[in-house]
């Protein structure tokens, strides 16, 4: 399907799909027109597609960590020089980085290393994605559907649609039997939302309901898939941690032969028919989510096996430790790290007070030189946040302290010119 190059369309007129530079060949005409490539008229050039420039831009990635691995590859089952940066990159098959700018911040440090300009590379960690991922750890409840279905005929237990706004984005929820469900369709993913799909499902989605049959059950009434059977992955922001997930997949009155479902590298249905006894799948297992990203991937690499989702319940798993820590919490001083980090040259800075307390907020440098103090004075309590320019400094890392009569918190950030 991935060819270097081909001349059977000009993408620029005739692209398979639009705005997906590279969906069909690494190398392309540079021009609308063909007119300026006459066979032997420029040698022939060709301009590289995204992909290829993504396929180069990664090379260089490996080069930066073969470097700083005393120009060695890595060896399995040892501990490489570079692996912990490596994992800042990519943990796994379902855990990555996607920050462009995290990637950019970590090789640019890396580079410093290697010529001499720093001694060591800051700790420095990719940012969460979407305000989602940054919560405590919770439940989340999705129904696959059209996100616009109304459930107008024949509705059976009184499903409800309904739209929020959080984070300054609307969402549309099926409220049904006591649950809040997130109506996820078929769209590509949405930064602003936190979720969506990867795949030819976005170019040939089945949003189904099927209101004739025996299924009374909306959940199960209603259905997302992909019209050609392919491989497909969804991504669903969320903290990183342990949870317990239930999927179900299957359609009422239809039976697919061949049902494949992967949530964070472990199999929930592998490879498994559903037939006229049995015409849905479903299954719990617990997964761990460690990019801030839940991972599914559904379908097989065969034209025509068709997996359709129908819902999924991600229930968080709290550890004794984590519980303890949300009740002390609730009455405690709390220092947000910054965000953007590293950044150039603004950052935020956010606090919570629970009660009405003398505040200030102090920038050490790395060696605890205090350089200045930002925000101070009576603060009622509640949740303040405010923006640092550190303009007038030079790169570096640095420390912020949030102080009180009862309380002093400290966190790192790194200013990166």
């Amino acid at each position: 399907y991935y060819a270097m190059n081909s001349w059977s369309q000009n993408p620029w007129t005739d692209p398979m799909i639009d705005d997906h530079n590279g969906d069909l060949f690494m190398l392309y005409p540079p021009s609308e027109t063909n007119t300026n490539i006459t066979y032997g008229s420029n040698n022939h050039r060709m301009v590289p597609s995204m992909r290829f420039e993504l396929m180069r831009d990664g090379l260089e990635d490996y080069e930066y960590l073969y470097n700083l691995n005393n120009g060695s590859q890595p060896q399995v089952n040892v501990t490489n020089g570079s692996d912990s940066l490596a994992n800042k990159i990519i943990k796994g098959l379902t855990s990555y980085t996607r920050d462009d700018n995290f990637n950019y911040t970590l090789r640019k440090l890396i580079g410093q290393k290697l010529s001499g300009e720093i001694s060591e590379i800051p700790d420095i960690e990719p940012p969460a994605m979407h305000p989602r991922s940054e919560e405590t750890l919770g439940s989340y409840y999705i129904n696959f559907q059209d996100p616009d279905e109304t459930f107008s005929s024949n509705p059976f237990g009184n499903p409800q649609m309904k739209d929020s706004i959080i984070y300054g984005t609307t969402y549309r929820f099926l409220d049904y039997q006591d649950t809040s469900y997130f109506a996820i369709g078929a769209d590509a993913f949405d930064e602003d939302k936190g979720f969506g799909w990867y795949g030819n499902i976005i170019n040939y989605p089945v949003e189904e309901r099927d209101e004739w049959g025996d299924e009374k059950k909306e959940t199960k009434r209603t259905y997302v898939g992909d019209d050609y059977g392919k491989v497909n992955t969804f991504e669903f922001m969320i903290p990183n941690g342990q949870y317990n997930v239930t999927l179900c997949v299957g359609r009422p009155r239809s039976n697919d032969a061949h049902n494949k479902a992967t949530i964070e590298g472990i199999v929930f249905v592998n490879d498994e028919p559903t037939n006229d006894a049995a015409q849905y799948i479903t299954r719990t297992h617990q997964v761990t989510v460690a990019d801030n990203s839940l991972t599914v991937e559904i379908g097989l690499n065969t034209m025509d096996e068709y997996t359709m989702l129908d819902y999924m319940l991600i229930e968080a798993v709290p550890s004794s430790i984590e519980l303890e820590l949300k009740v002390y919490l609730q009455g405690a001083y709390r220092l947000e790290q910054n965000f953007p980090n590293p950044f150039n040259p603004e950052t935020k800075i956010s606090y919570y007070v629970p009660k009405t307390s003398n505040i200030k907020i102090e920038i050490y440098n790395s060696i605890g030189q205090l350089i200045k103090t930002i925000d101070e004075g009576i603060k009622q309590e509640g949740n303040y946040e405010f923006t640092f320019d550190a303009t007038d400094l030079s790169s570096g890392v640095y420390f912020y302290k949030l102080k009180t009569d009862k309380a002093q918190i400290v966190k790192k950030m790194i200013y990166l010119k």
